[in-house]
């Protein structure tokens, strides 16, 4: 009874927490006695029912948490049954009941016969090994169907006792293959989902709609531990929109298995802190997610988790996908990907803006970002500026207000967009309303911003892949200066200064090759003398004692620096090199944070526009 008394105890600690936001678990240990299982199992599904009337909840997905416990007659049977199922026997046990209910209410064969492989697929996976899930007809009622479970060979998961034309239906409806929701999990279909192709919308739907199918079936037990925060990011990446239902009931699962299994020792911090990173990084913000985070942030410091400033942000809801750690998982992604060349995108279906239907004010500054990787900087300054109150980096982004701006974005790999385009999706009407992209080559992107209605108030190019410094070595996937595939040509170079002359943009830069900043810096100057960096006040004051500071001089600076003669080098140093990020906290894109935690050198410049200079 002592454990019962601690679990109760653990319960009414996270009730107290959550406030009534969040859904109270009821796993159990395997140490308790059926009848102890029973008496836990209801109990807490009392809370879960109290907080589910009390949130107000939509019509949804079902979880085990949704489930009226109270309601379910238990035989008397069911101590040797959840004997035989996968712990927790009791979500096990409620599963399986669920769908042989279904299957006693079907009206038609078909249905009956997807029960059966419904049971058959859950056989699989909720009874132990050596057991079987045994299906037959009521002695008082032929019309209705019972089970239990009992001892079978290894390979034998779900029995048929019956009639002969019982067993000859059953046998004829398993030959039939299974559908993907019945043989593969939640998580391996958020995999799937994620490798296909993201011109194959229709195929994305279907896998999409295999998710909920199977979601519906299983209530969430294929997701134990973090794997709830692991299907979301899949799903998130394949670029799938909307489709709030199945990401809320991610994140209720993700609730559930934390007041199940986080409070536990073998459930490591490195767990929970996975779960938040991952959930913030498919772009979710809702309420449901900030209980997460709450709960999350709670068992952190009971766990004596370190970062004081991350639980902080985590209880007081300043937990995002604008934070370090879900960038960095974006930028994990985002770095396994091969690289998209110019010469593999079709240009003959260009098409002319119609800004005004992008945006719902189409006259606001617009910000823009030429090779906007994952989408992330772009979507965290249309959404989070509210959140900080800080002194922009540079007096010259000063009159930049996020909070009101329009964001446009273009990269070559669509998969890239789609997520950001699925994130957006997600979001409140303002991020709707406000956010375009696009998967468009970056000249025909700034030619169409001249027909923009309002002025184009900053062009953002965040870290564009580098060229090959040797043509003869090297990555074999970086684009060739010299023959082009480098994003900044002179061409697109000359249509940025267009811009710059007619709506006074400025133009932010940042990359980690310094022979791309100097090269991109005398491009700008070249193809329109009236374009000059400006001076940054945390400037850098000598780049090789950076360097040195860091990792050292990389190898691509040595070979850069080796093949010109020392005294007609410049430098990325001086009064137009910022030491310091440009954008503002909540904006930074995720390769920028990648290099702050790889301590690589970033070498970031502003140019402006000054008709005045001689």
């Amino acid at each position: 009874m002592v454990v019962s008394l601690r679990y109760l105890a653990l319960v009414a600690f996270f009730s107290i927490i959550c406030r009534g936001d969040a859904f109270i678990s009821h796993g159990v240990s395997r140490k308790n006695s059926p009848l102890l299982q029973r008496t836990i199992f209801r109990h807490t599904s009392k809370q879960v029912e109290k907080s589910n009337n009390a949130q107000n909840k939509s019509d949804g997905i079902r979880t085990l948490k949704d489930i009226d416990f109270d309601a379910i007659e238990i035989p008397e049977s069911a101590d040797d049954i959840l004997k035989h199922l996968i712990s927790p026997a009791p979500e096990s046990y409620v599963i399986i009941n669920e769908t042989m209910m279904r299957m006693n209410e079907s009206k038609n064969e078909r249905d009956f016969h997807d029960c059966i492989i419904d049971l058959k697929a859950l056989s699989h996976q909720l009874v132990k090994r050596g057991f079987a899930l045994v299906i037959e007809r009521d002695g008082g009622d032929k019309s209705k169907w019972l089970w239990h479970t009992a001892e079978a060979e290894a390979e034998v998961k779900i029995i048929i006792k019956g009639d002969d034309r019982d067993i000859r239906a059953a046998e004829a409806t398993w030959k039939k293959s299974m559908s993907k929701y019945q043989s593969l999990t939640v998580l391996e279909l958020a995999h799937l989902a994620n490798s296909q192709d993201v011109k194959e919308t229709t195929s994305l739907k279907r896998i999409t709609r295999h998710i909920e199918k199977r979601m519906r079936l299983t209530m969430g037990s294929d997701l134990r531990g973090r794997t709830s925060a692991d299907a979301a990011f899949q799903l998130a990446l394949s670029g799938v929109e909307e489709n709030h239902q199945v990401f809320d009931s991610f994140i209720d699962i993700g609730i559930y298995e934390l007041l199940r299994v986080g409070s536990r020792s073998s459930f490591q911090s490195k767990y929970i802190l996975q779960m938040v990173e991952k959930f913030a990084a498919s772009g979710i913000e809702n309420t449901r997610i900030m209980g997460f985070y709450k709960i999350a942030g709670e068992l952190l410091k009971a766990k004596n988790f370190r970062d004081k400033d991350l639980i902080d942000s985590l209880l007081n809801q300043r937990f995002g996908m604008h934070c370090d750690r879900p960038l960095l998982w974006l930028w994990r992604y985002a770095a396994r990907q091969a690289k998209i060349s110019f010469k593999m995108i079709s240009t003959t279906n260009h098409q002319t803006y119609e800004w005004k239907s992008y945006f719902r004010y189409s006259e606001r500054d617009l910000v823009v970002d030429v090779g906007c990787g994952m989408c992330a900087s772009l979507i965290n300054l249309s959404t989070k500026s509210k959140l900080f109150n800080e002194e922009p980096p540079h007096p010259l982004l000063s009159g930049i207000e996020w909070e009101t701006c329009n964001f446009a974005g273009t990269d070559l790999n669509q998969k890239f967009i789609a997520y950001g385009k699925g994130v957006i999706s997600r979001r409140g009407q303002d991020c709707r309303d406000r956010v375009h992209l696009c998967s468009v080559p970056a000249l025909e992107f700034l030619s169409d911003l001249h027909s923009y209605p309002g002025k184009v108030k900053l062009i953002s190019i965040h870290f564009p892949t580098p060229y090959k410094i040797d043509s003869a070595e090297g990555n074999l996937q970086l684009p060739d200066k010299e023959h082009g595939g480098f994003m900044i040509t002179h061409e697109v170079a000359n249509e940025i200064a267009l811009l710059m002359k007619k709506h006074g943009s400025i133009v932010l830069f940042q990359t980690k090759c310094e022979d791309v900043a100097i090269y991109t810096k005398n491009l700008m100057s070249k193809v329109d003398k009236n374009i000059s960096c400006v001076p940054c006040p945390n400037h850098i004051k000598s780049i090789n004692e950076l360097y040195h500071s860091n990792n050292g001089v990389p190898q691509r600076v040595k070979k850069w620096m080796a093949n010109i003669d020392e005294r007609d080098i410049e430098r990325a140093e001086g009064n137009n090199w910022s030491s310091i990020s440009l954008l503002p906290i909540f904006g930074r894109p995720e390769t920028e944070i990648n290099c702050e935690y790889q301590n690589t050198v970033i070498h970031r410049c502003l140019f402006q526009y000054d008709d005045n200079q001689i």
